[in-house]
């Protein structure tokens, strides 16, 4: 007599842990909260001007979590975001339940890092890896500005590092999702590069402490956009 009221107990919580089948991540490298425009000047509050010519990234670690703990980890979890091909931007879970939050890290852990060769987004040939020294490039933003004082007013960070001191590898946390199928992650980069003199501060390409900053200063403006 008992098993009846316990398959429909159990039927109950299985209905209540799976919500949605799937997600759709949507990453957006943004200016004034519209999508960065490669060809596009912006102006500062300085009046100066800036133009983003490229970004990339690493998202891995995809995680989703409910009441703090871990119910969903996407297995393989290493995507190579591309603003120059807005089909690397879009991600696709499968199989998710019910969720609260969304946990990533931006950049590739040390030991991949450091385990050889890999293929498909973490493919060397991908223009994202340093050497086995340095490990993987996490992110990178480029363009110009008339503030830099360099051959044809570029700037260049390559942010990464993995070892020590230098671990540029950040974790985001996202709260208070309401388990919805789609999401769309901004990435503020002008509220990122309002935080650097260019003046001063143009060039990064090897792991540093101010690679660590960076990464951390950006890793601090992500936020889901509102629809």
């Amino acid at each position: 007599m008992l098993l009846r009221p316990l398959l429909l107990i159990c039927l109950f919580c299985c209905a209540q842990v799976v919500v949605a089948q799937h997600l759709n991540l949507r990453f957006v490298p943004t200016w004034g909260g519209k999508p960065v425009d490669a060809e596009k000047y912006y102006k500062l509050p300085s009046g100066d001007s800036l133009q983003i010519t490229n970004f990339r990234c690493y998202i891995s670690a995809i995680s989703l979590s409910v009441n703090g703990k871990i119910v969903y980890r996407e297995p393989n979890s290493y995507h190579l975001l591309d603003m120059a091909e807005p089909t690397t931007l879009q991600l696709r879970l499968s199989n998710i339940p019910k969720y609260d939050a969304i946990h990533f890290s931006i950049g590739v852990d040390s030991i991949m890092s450091v385990s050889g060769a890999h293929g498909g987004d973490l493919d060397p040939e991908k223009g994202m890896y340093w050497a086995w020294q340095s490990g993987y490039i996490n992110f990178k933003v480029e363009g110009n500005s008339n503030l830099c004082n360099t051959r044809r007013n570029e700037f260049q960070f390559h942010i990464g590092g993995y070892a020590g001191k230098d671990n540029a590898l950040v974790q985001v946390t996202l709260r208070n999702v309401d388990a919805p199928n789609a999401m769309t992650i901004e990435i503020p980069l002008d509220k990122w590069l309002q935080q650097i003199d260019l003046r001063q501060q143009h060039t990064i390409m090897s792991p540093s402490a101010e690679a660590v900053q960076l990464a951390k200063q950006l890793a601090a403006t992500l936020n889901i956009q509102q629809q």
